[in-house]
């Protein structure tokens, strides 16, 4: 019986969230993340991402079920600041650490929708921004302030999927608290079409 690998094995239970989110771009994150599922073969370790420590503080205390897959797969997870091609200023992005696991930049290509994992780090304000890629946040550590188009900045927590419609004006900001998220990029995923507005 062959065994699947640590990152298969967090695909997988990725893939299994997003189909839960009940929106087309939910179901096609969850096809394209089993389909990776089955592609990690001969993948390479990486090396320790910019945020590494804040990364394993976060998962320490198992907040979320997925921590102990995502230690599990921690090797392979090639994490870098970020900076989206240079449309986040160095301030910002050097808070911030992600890691790409499905998509056209992924650790597995896939040229239609964008899946990773995000680490924001503590007393952080990630300023308005909008893009054309509907996109779903889940967190599975720590919590953050967020605030869409014009309504109120709510408190966010492990678990609470954050949706934003293509083209929603949004802001997040952490207090005390890193964090630690699933994204998903669906639609128009063109990096161009991100604008940092605050």
């Amino acid at each position: 019986m062959r065994h699947a690998s640590p990152l298969s094995t967090l695909l997988t239970a990725l893939a299994g969230l997003y189909a839960a989110e009940n929106r087309a771009g939910g179901d096609q994150a969850g096809r394209a993340l089993l389909q990776a599922a089955a592609r990690t073969k001969g993948l390479q370790k990486a090396q320790p991402g910019p945020l590494d420590a804040q990364l394993h503080a976060l998962l320490e205390n198992d907040p979320h079920p997925l921590s102990s897959l995502i230690r599990a797969a921690a090797p392979w997870l090639v994490w870098q600041f970020s900076d989206l091609g240079g449309r986040i200023r160095d301030s910002i992005a050097s808070g911030m650490m992600q890691t790409e696991l499905v998509g056209p930049d992924g650790l597995i290509f896939d040229p239609a929708l964008r899946v990773g994992l995000w680490v924001q780090a503590p007393q952080l304000d990630y300023p308005t921004r909008v893009h054309a890629a509907e996109e779903t946040f889940v967190i599975l550590s720590g919590s953050a302030f967020w605030r869409a188009a014009d309504g109120p900045e709510t408190e966010r927590n492990v678990g609470e999927m954050i949706h934003h419609p293509s083209m929603t004006s949004h802001s997040d900001r952490t207090s005390e608290n890193a964090l630690l998220a699933a994204w998903r990029w669906s639609g128009d995923i063109a990096i161009e079409q991100y604008t940092l507005k605050g």
